[in-house]
């Protein structure tokens, strides 16, 4: 996938905000499967939101990205 396999990071979000490189508002799970032909980055960026790799994702926020 787009993000690490580790323990922190696993989990691809398209965020909106952030505060500090920690928390992000507006994140939503990516509505495709990334490829490299259709990168992460470009499903988040149709979407007006940036490609994040976080390591909790809930309720519309994204922790620790």
């Amino acid at each position: 996938g787009p993000c690490s396999s580790g323990v922190t990071n696993n989990i691809p979000q398209c965020c909106g905000a952030g505060i500090l490189d920690i928390l992000y508002l507006d994140c939503e799970t990516p509505r495709a499967d990334s490829s490299i032909l259709n990168p992460l980055r470009n499903i988040c960026a149709a979407r007006g939101l940036q490609a994040k790799c976080c390591t909790v994702g809930i309720a519309g926020l994204g922790v620790l990205c």
